[in-house]
């Protein structure tokens, strides 16, 4: 058999195996190079996040300190203030939002409950590499509970009105009440739903809405007569809350004695039974707990000085006939009277008049006679009759006045710069 010689392929192998070995190479270098390139990635999108982590926890720690009043703006338009307390890599700056008008002039941006919207620059730094920073700016808005005293009278089972009396309001910021009707901001309302639980008889006008408990109906608020409700009659969408307040406890041991004065303070007396002609008078911000009843009854008062103020928990019953408290501010809010779970009746009767803020959830009210309120009333029921009307202040919405208490914050926009 003839044998076929292949010539010159001697060494083919030892070729083919180095350009193998330059190709494996080729593609080991590749992945390895592709292998740090993604740890680089990696890292520095760790760092970024780090970074953005880390100004987070400014904005936090800014929000926080305002809610605690940590950081007090000082009411100007240029404020800012700085710091952090997170332990982190961060900075941040707190300012007012400020409007421009067309004229140039700033002024700061404030909300319907007449609060300023906070803005805050926050820059996050990476621990784990110099240079690399993330900044975010934020606009806040504080959260409030609504206030205790946000209508003129509120039931939590009912509210009948019969006779002439009325409901309105007025600003005892803006100066004193004037004239029936004059501002129309004189809600009332319930917490119940049914046929009549806002019941309005005779020449009960309301200068304001009638607003019923959830799931009820606009037609539960009844009227009759020449009755009239010149707001809305609607629902509310969630019930208002109405738990007692609690006697904090404590308290100056103090005995009432006919005509006397007390200064400024805390104190606990057993019961208020005012009658004849004494007169207590309040002078200084003052802070009684009552353990039984609060009565007064023909001439005798109880006096609270102008720039005076009077916090009175009442563990018994209220029931003011004469002159009753007579606040000489004229503003509601420097008397407010908390009934607490004990307190089962509330009655004021004849021809006084009072400026006041009560909250007595757990009572049974009744409004006799010509007795006008220029404030607000808050009970587990209310029965007006005679010509009884009352004002609501509405300084009382805003200023506290046993609520209105900031609870937290409402992030209104969120920007990386």
């Amino acid at each position: 058999m003839k044998k076929i010689l292949i010539k010159n392929q001697q060494g083919m192998a030892l070729v083919t195996i180095l350009v193998l070995l330059m190709l494996l190479s080729l593609i080991g270098s590749t992945a390895l190079f592709s292998s740090n390139t993604g740890k680089k990635i990696s890292a520095n999108y760790r760092y970024a996040a780090d970074a953005l982590q880390n100004a987070d926890a400014g904005i936090a720690d800014a929000a926080r300190q305002i809610l605690n009043k940590t950081i007090v703006g000082n009411g100007q338009a240029g404020w800012n203030q700085s710091g952090s307390t997170t332990g982190f890599s961060n900075s941040f700056t707190v300012s007012y939002v400020t409007r421009t008008d067309n004229a140039g002039n700033r002024a700061i941006a404030y909300d319907g409950t007449g609060k300023p919207y906070y803005q805050i620059d926050s820059v996050g730094y990476s621990s784990g590499a110099n240079g690399v920073e993330r900044k975010i700016k934020v606009v806040i808005q504080l959260k409030h509970s609504g206030s205790t005293f946000d209508c003129g009278i509120f039931g939590d089972d009912w509210v009948a009105m019969k006779g002439q009396g009325y409901v309105d309001s007025f600003d005892s910021n803006a100066g004193a009440w004037t004239a029936e009707g004059i501002r129309r901001n004189g809600n009332i309302g319930t917490n119940a739903k049914g046929s009549g639980v806002i019941d309005l008889i005779g020449q009960s006008d309301i200068y304001g809405n009638a607003i019923v408990g959830p799931e009820g109906a606009p037609t539960d608020v009844t009227t009759s007569g020449q009755a009239q409700v010149f707001g809305e009659k609607t629902v509310a969408s969630e019930k208002k809350d109405m738990t007692p307040k609690q006697d904090p406890g404590g308290g100056i041991p103090l005995t009432l004695s006919g005509t006397m004065t007390i200064s400024g303070g805390e104190y606990r007396v057993s019961s208020i039974q005012l009658s004849g002609q004494n007169t207590v008078t309040i002078n200084g911000n003052v802070t009684l707990y009552v353990d039984g009843n609060f009565k007064t009854a023909g001439q005798s008062k109880l006096k609270i000085n102008d720039g005076a103020s009077l916090t009175m928990y009442v563990n018994g019953n209220i029931d003011m006939d004469g002159q009753g408290i007579v606040n000489l501010n004229q503003k509601a809010e420097k008397v407010i009277v908390y009934g607490t779970e004990s307190c089962q009746d509330l009655k004021l009767a004849g021809q006084s008049v009072l400026y006041a803020a009560i909250y007595a959830p757990k009572a049974n009210a009744t409004f006799t006679g010509q007795a006008d309120i220029f404030g607000s009333v808050i009970s587990k029921n209310i029965t007006v009759t005679g010509q009884g009307s009352i004002h609501y202040d509405e300084a009382l919405k805003n200023q506290g006045g046993g609520g209105g208490a900031v609870t937290g914050y409402k992030m209104i926009s969120w920007k990386e710069f």
